[in-house]
């Protein structure tokens, strides 16, 4: 039986998202091995994967999260359990403080964003 007709078999209620465990960790072993051989860390991308169920995995092999705007960098506070690395097109004035909390690194898109 392949993995398609396995699915079919468990009468998962469809759209639904599947992801097999194995397979995620032997891709997050591959992440881990680039980062001890390159010296560098690797941080997760909210928009490419933010599929919360996992995320105590993920922390087992990635250093942080991005986020782009306050509920992403709350997102990385409160599930990945570590600062995030925060870029956004603009910043609301009324949630700055906020990010400023939630964030280790902050990025902008100009000097006078930096400035105010």
């Amino acid at each position: 039986m392949n993995r398609i007709d396995i699915f079919r078999s468990l009468d998962i209620p469809s759209p639904a998202y599947i992801i097999e465990e194995a397979a995620l960790r032997k891709n997050l072993e591959l992440i881990a091995k680039v980062q001890r051989e390159a010296g560098v860390k690797i941080i997760l991308a909210f928009k490419g994967f933010a599929s919360w169920p996992v995320f105590d995995m993920l922390r087992e092999y990635v250093d942080g999260a991005t986020a782009s705007s306050l509920h992403e960098a709350l997102l990385c506070v409160e599930e990945m359990h570590c600062k995030a690395h925060t870029y956004a097109a603009a910043y609301a004035p009324a949630d700055f403080k906020e990010i400023l909390n939630c964030s280790s690194h902050i990025s902008f898109n100009s000097l006078s964003e930096w400035v105010r």
